[in-house]
């Protein structure tokens, strides 16, 4: 396996103890930026009767996320280990994108033909109902722009850093790697708190979570991970 190396590197000293405090960080810090700082300026972030929040106010609102997730791990590594590239895998070689992106792009259909299509026949919802209602906000452009940057690109990275970087590689020091994958992954897929979203969520951990194992590097699965996600925006915005 090729992350081999950085789980039994005695240079390194974090572990899961490190990922579950910046995960704390991410929930708990999450609920006080949004009641302590952004509580003020709620007029202007929530639109509609039930005070829904814009794309504006959820793009401001995903700060804490993005650091937890994001500079956490990176953070961590640096301070405990021998940094982000060798103890999470950070390397993007120059063919991960464009294979990561098609591979995101065509992960859709599995998932909403083979996995939904059973799913839907005994389940009234639509699985793509949040992101459909994020594209009914995002009318004209700067919302749209925001939009595809806070989902297409932004949601992506920070959490394949965080899930098949920091937490995956914290679980390969305690388990073989398949089982490791999927602990990730079914952890990957409860945090959205989406129930009718899990089986999609669960597959595209998998997924990701399979190619991190197996590439040891985390650029193809940011590709993956903002292919599926661009495809669904990008249909609903111009639908």
């Amino acid at each position: 396996m090729a992350s081999s190396g950085a789980v039994d590197d005695p240079q390194r000293r974090w572990g899961l103890l490190d990922v579950l405090g910046w995960f704390m960080v991410a929930q708990i810090g999450s609920g006080l930026w949004a009641s302590v700082v952004l509580g003020p300026l709620a007029g202007r972030l929530n639109a509609g009767s039930l005070g829904s929040p814009t794309i504006a106010g959820m793009f401001f609102g995903a700060y804490v996320l993005w650091f937890a997730y994001g500079l956490g791990p990176v953070i961590t590594t640096k301070r405990r280990g021998r940094g982000p590239v060798a103890d999470l895998g950070t390397a993007i070689r120059a063919t991960d994108l464009p294979i990561g992106l098609v591979l995101g792009v065509f992960l859709q259909w599995p998932v909403l033909i083979a996995l939904y299509f059973p799913i839907l026949r005994f389940v009234d919802g639509d699985p793509s109902g949040q992101a459909r209602e994020l594209a009914d906000r995002a009318s004209g452009l700067p919302n749209a722009v925001l939009l595809i940057i806070l989902a297409g690109i932004m949601a992506p990275l920070v959490e394949e850093l965080f899930f098949r970087g920091f937490l995956l590689r914290g679980l390969l020091r305690w388990m073989p790697p398949w089982t490791a994958v999927v602990v990730q992954a079914i952890v990957f897929a409860l945090v959205h708190l989406q129930a009718l979203q899990f089986p999609g969520l669960l597959v595209v951990g998998l997924f990701t979570g399979a190619v991190a194992v197996r590439t040891g590097r985390l650029g193809m699965c940011w590709a993956i991970h903002a292919g599926f996600n661009g495809l669904t925006l990008t249909t609903l915005l111009l639908s």
